[in-house]
């Protein structure tokens, strides 16, 4: 019944408040109306004054006269230009959404006087824009307004304007304490005078307040201040101590007392005032409580606080204020909660938090509104903040035995906060950026907190990586260096909460098919800081950062997926291979978008895969073609490849455009030799030297190509061929091996004789050599200008030729000695054979006395040394080898044969002199040229 009968007074108290209030209101913005209207009028004369003297200024320097200084001659007060007052009280006349403008300041004796200094020289003394009486609404009475901590605004507060009436008033207190105390402990007073004395002090110290509220205005509410301090604890007196009053009846009287500092407040505008009567308001609950109030009528009236925090807030914006109604109503929210709240207080305690929740979000909004600014709207960030926080922190608290309560709690309350933002963006869209942008930032902080509240890790990463991708762009879109920090830390924990899941779990398989998503979010945060990395050099850094975080997933990802989309043992190679073909293509657009040439190097994955695949083949002798549907991706890859050369100028990067042309050119190289083996693995036993044909045919043929497509002038040997030809070197000493190796066979096929000449084995010897020749004379053809090294590598293609030719014309006299006198083809059989000696000695000496005669013939010197140094090899393999291991006939044979030939030589073809040995050097330069 006492709980019925306090809210019928409160509703009493509140109707007969609020017509009061209301009149006041209206009183006071007709007042504040006038009070512009002279301050404009003030301003407008001001500035015409200002121009007078600014053009008699300037004739005065055209005449070469000094100007003259006036200095003020009456005490220094508190003054503003007049441009700065006139783009004020502008921004105050502008129409407001939410309630009409008024002025907005504090007692001017509470706010330190500041000389000012003219900016232009005047000749009179420039008069005080303020009414004695009346409160200043200038930037200079905003400085107690100023957005700082609450605990430095009450030291502040203490030791500024008249410390020494602060300070007795707060002794006044102790005094008048201990005085009751001594009279209480000699019981020489009785409650009731005590009481009543305290009540009169209260009046006596209210009225002289209000009496010199014009004189001594700070004094003044000291004094008043004091008289309610007074008048709380006389009322928590007679109820706690002498239990004089009841119950109902104190809190009316404190809540009347509330209401009467609020009005007080708002007609001095003492913020003093409204911080005293406010806690003195939220404190009366908790003087007065017995321990077993009703919860709802508890929040009913700190709600009722909130909104009068709120009201006040139209007129004026006192920060202090709103942040006491802050800490004390959610203070004691926590103290009660935990020590009280129960399940079926549910209901309840949702409608309390999100009806603060929306009076202090509103509360932060007015105060940006009604603070003064020029540029942006002034923005609380601690009211912003700590109620939100606080508000989902008291959910998750009384709601976690509900299934997803937090999470849609959390979902909620971010959507909220977005729409909340938008809609300041949209209205303030200049001025209320910042603010705008608080709401956004926690709109989107608590969707994010709603997805690992509800969904598993695997999901929240990815979403995550969603989210910190918009903010990143949205951040530098904005040039707001917050969610600049923001994005990619939020993308950082993403992917790293997903790659520490993966050492203890293995993904499932609707996270595996999602992280596509995460990986797009790493290589677009990369690119983008890539773009922007000309602002700082940090952003490089993390570039690089996301780029190797992003192939790190990838890497980790490609055999998961694998293992999900494959059918079969066969079907893995041909999905990875798909896979890093469409990644391949996805960067390959992403980097030449953006010029980024670390992630265009990433496609070089395609080679490294097809390399790696078609070793495994070449090493297992298989055919990559022949694995029904998977062969089809060889097509899909070397086409991939082959663009990606054709399409190498876009890259803008000639390094990278030769190791375009050349990967792809040895992947190619890879693919033909592997089919090459496989072919060559499946022919029938004996046919070893049809093998070596295969591949010796397989290399001429491919230099035969190269050489017509750059006879032809045709892509890509046209621009890139010194690429190509230096690229297929290595290919070239595989060849020189081949060929000696392959002159370690017999020549003998199964069910087919050896024919000279005619066999698989000498042809590929031939072709071998006939290879070199052209691959030399191609590149002569391409060089511009020979350097030293080209020299050498020309050299050497020239001397691998002689070198093999020499091989295969040995090998062919020894295998047709092995066949027609029936040798055992075998090492020993063959060097201590007389007759392969014998013919080899005869035939070294004709191929020596061919060179001595075609050096004759062109008078060219180097042949003839080279007919020389055959016949010198012959004669040291006579005394050397032939001399032993032989019978009288052979051995005169060797000796008489060579003896002749060498006195042909010396007949017909002496040394020719060193003139025709210059020109046949030059000779020998000009076809190097």
């Amino acid at each position: 019944m006492d709980g019925l009968i306090l809210i019928g007074l409160i509703i009493a108290i509140l109707a007969a408040v609020s017509p009061i209030l209301a009149i006041i209101a209206i009183v006071f913005a007709q007042r504040v109306k006038y009070q512009l209207f002279q301050q404009n009028q003030r301003i407008l004369s001001l500035e015409q004054t200002l121009k007078r003297y600014q053009d008699r200024e300037i004739n005065q320097q055209t005449e070469l006269s000094p100007p003259e200084t006036i200095v003020a001659s009456e005490k220094p007060q508190q003054y503003q230009s007049a441009s700065e007052e006139l783009s004020h009280y502008s921004n105050e006349l502008e129409p407001l959404p939410t309630a009409p403008p008024v002025l907005n300041s504090q007692v001017t004796e509470e706010v330190p006087q500041q000389q000012f200094q003219p900016t232009v020289d005047v000749n009179r003394v420039v008069q005080p824009l303020n009414n004695v009486g009346h409160p200043s609404n200038n930037k200079v009475s905003g400085q107690n307004n100023e957005v700082v901590p609450l605990f430095s605004h009450f030291f502040s507060w203490i030791w500024k304007g008249n410390p020494l009436a602060k300070i007795g008033i707060l002794l006044l207190f102790f005094g008048i304490a201990y005085l009751l105390k001594f009279s209480i402990q000699n019981n020489m007073l009785s409650p009731q005078v005590r009481l009543i004395a305290s009540a009169v002090a209260c009046l006596v110290l209210l009225g002289v307040g209000w009496y010199l509220r014009h004189k001594k205005s700070l004094f003044a509410l000291i004094l008043q201040g004091g008289s309610i301090g007074c008048f709380y604890i006389t009322v928590f007196a007679a109820f706690k101590l002498y239990t004089m009053l009841p119950y109902s009846m104190a809190f009316v009287a404190m809540i009347l007392i509330c209401a009467a500092s609020i009005l007080l407040a708002l007609l001095q505008r003492a913020i003093s005032l409204a911080v005293l009567a406010s806690l003195g308001g939220y404190l009366a609950p908790i003087l007065l409580s017995t321990g077993g109030g009703n919860h709802i009528l508890l929040f009913s009236y700190y709600l009722m606080l909130s909104i009068a925090i709120l009201v006040i807030s139209v007129w004026q914006a006192w920060r202090p204020l709103n942040l006491v109604g802050m800490f004390m109503t959610y203070a004691v929210a926590l103290l009660w909660g935990v020590q009280y709240y129960q399940i079926d207080y549910y209901v309840s305690s949702q409608l309390f938090l999100i009806a603060n929740l929306i009076v202090f979000n509103v509360l932060t909004q007015l105060f940006a509104l009604r603070y003064p600014h020029e540029k942006q709207l002034v923005v609380d960030y601690t009211l912003l903040l700590v109620p939100p926080f606080i508000s989902m922190a008291m959910q998750c608290a009384i709601s976690w035995q509900i299934s997803f309560a937090p999470a849609f709690s959390a979902l909620l309350l971010g959507l909220l906060y977005l729409l909340a933002g938008l809609r300041i963006h949209k209205r303030y869209a200049v001025v209320g950026k910042n603010l705008a942008l608080g709401n956004i930032i926690i709109g989107i902080g608590f969707v994010t907190l709603a997805i690992p509240l509800a969904l598993t890790y695997e999901w929240t990463s990815i979403l995550w990586s969603v989210e910190g991708l918009l903010l990143l762009y949205y951040g530098f879109s904005q040039q707001n260096k917050k969610l600049i920090v923001i994005g990619p830390w939020l993308i950082s924990v993403s992917a790293l909460i997903l790659l520490a899941g993966f050492s203890f779990n293995i993904w499932s398989r609707t996270s595996t098919y999602l992280v596509p998503v995460l990986l797009a979010a790493c290589f677009s945060a990369g690119a983008i800081f890539h773009v922007k990395r000309g602002t700082s050099e940090n952003y490089k850094v993390l570039s690089y950062a996301f780029l190797i975080l992003g192939l790190m997933i990838w890497i980790v990802w490609l055999p998961v997926i694998t293992d999900i989309l494959s059918w079969s043992g066969e079907s893995e190679s041909f999905i990875i291979m798909a896979l890093v073909i469409i990644s391949a293509w996805l960067w390959r657009m992403l980097a030449i978008k953006t010029d980024w040439v670390p992630l265009l190097l990433c496609q070089s994955f395609i080679w490294l895969i097809g390399y790696y695949y078609l070793a495994l083949d070449f090493i297992n002798d298989q055919n990559p073609m022949g694995r029904g549907d998977g062969s089809l991706i060889w097509p899909v890859m070397l086409g991939s490849s082959i663009l990606f050369v054709i399409h190498a100028q876009k890259a803008r990067n000639i390094w990278l455009q030769r190791i375009l042309h050349g990967a792809t050119f040895w992947l190619i190289l890879a693919f033909i030799a592997t089919q090459v083996n496989w072919f060559v693995a499946i022919l029938p036993w004996g046919m070893n030297e049809l093998g070596y044909f295969i591949y010796v045919m397989a290399i001429t043929l491919t230099i035969l190509v190269m050489y017509w497509l750059q006879s032809q002038k045709m892509p890509p040997m046209k621009r890139n061929g010194i690429i190509y030809w230096y690229s297929f070197l290595p290919v070239i000493v595989v060849l020189i091996g081949l060929s000696f190796i392959a002159n370690f066979e017999d020549g003998k096929l199964t069910f087919w004789n050896y024919v000279p000449l005619i066999n698989p084995l000498d042809e590929a010897g031939l072709f071998s050599i006939a290879s070199l020749l052209l691959m030399r004379r191609g590149l002569i053809q391409k060089l511009k200008k020979i350097r030293e090294f080209d020299l050498w590598i020309i050299r050497g293609l020239g001397f691998s030729a002689i070198v093999l030719s020499g091989v295969w014309f040995n090998g062919i006299i020894i295998r047709i000695i092995s066949d027609f006198a029936e040798i055992n083809w075998n090492v020993d059989a063959l060097f201590n054979s007389r007759l392969v000696q014998t013919v080899l000695s005869i035939s070294w000496s004709l191929v020596a006395l061919g060179f001595m005669i075609f050096a004759s013939i062109k008078q060219n010197r180097m042949s003839w040394f080279l007919g020389a140094g055959i016949f010198a090899c012959v004669i040291a393999k006579l005394f050397l080898v032939d001399i032993y291991g032989q019978d009288g006939l052979s051995r005169a044979i060797s000796f008489i044969v060579v003896a002749v030939l060498i006195l042909v030589v010396g007949y017909f073809s002496p040394l020719p002199p060193k003139t025709a040995q210059h020109k046949g050097t030059n000779e020998v330069e000009d076809e190097a040229n």
